[in-house]
């Protein structure tokens, strides 16, 4: 029953109920997806914003964990310029009685963990290039810790010398690379930058590398030459991978 003076209304909603019941629904769903949408919004930036706040929390301890790294460098190189002398001293039938034993150094976990996080709260070009960093370092001390071991225990397996001087200057070739890779995010580090760099391998950071690690009057000007050049190779290459 429609009251008097609403025929015309009811007339009206009667025959098109249809479409106004599915205009509505629409409606409502489009007030549904607006609420869902400013939730997702705010959770969105909440989660930006959170890590932000991480980035900056860790990024704060950058600039030691970053000293303690180039100390591992240095730490390194003396072990590698150690065991270069001595080959070379080998060579030349200049050695007498046993070996010191080496120590490979590492650097503390909480280091690593803490470049962990920062890699995980920045953004994707920052987290690269630091990732980048700490492969290296766990491709360096895992090649470091091989070659401490073979020196360390000359005879093992049967062997009287397990370790070939290419070897050495191949490891130490790592030392020299993540020195430079270090040293390139230090203006980062200490907030001077808002972007960590490619790494410079140009030929005066590596005299500069070669002079900070010690080992420039170590090595000949050859061996040199072929660790830069085969540094260049290696970043080459894994540029070329990154961006396939």
């Amino acid at each position: 029953m429609c009251p008097d003076g609403w025929t015309m209304l009811c007339s009206f909603l009667f025959r098109w109920q249809t479409l106004i019941g599915s205009i509505l629904a629409l409606a409502a769903g489009a007030g549904a997806i607006w609420v869902i949408w400013r939730q997702t919004k705010a959770q969105i930036e909440e989660a930006t914003e959170r890590r932000a706040r991480l980035a900056r929390s860790f990024r704060a301890v950058m600039p030691d964990d970053l000293k303690l790294v180039l100390d591992y460098t240095r730490r390194s190189a003396a072990v590698q310029a150690f065991i270069l002398g001595f080959i070379g001293a080998e060579e030349e039938g200049n050695v007498h009685g046993q070996r010191d034993k080496q120590t490979c150094p590492t650097l503390p976990e909480r280091t690593l963990d803490n470049f962990r996080r920062l890699i995980e709260n920045l953004d994707h070009e920052n987290g690269n290039r630091l990732a980048d960093m700490i492969g290296c370092y766990q491709v360096q001390n895992s090649r470091l810790a091989g070659l401490v071991d073979d020196f360390n225990n000359p005879s093992r397996l049967g062997r009287t010398n397990l370790v070939p001087k290419d070897w050495t200057v191949s490891t130490l070739e790592t030392t020299v690379e993540l020195y430079l890779r270090a040293n390139g995010v230090l203006r980062f580090a200490r907030r001077q930058s808002d972007e960590i760099p490619p790494p410079d391998f140009g030929d005066q950071s590596f005299s500069q590398a070669f002079v900070a690690l010690e080992i420039d009057r170590v090595l000949s000007s050859e061996t040199q030459i072929r660790i830069a050049r085969r540094s260049r190779d290696h970043a080459a290459a894994e540029e070329r991978l990154s961006g396939a």
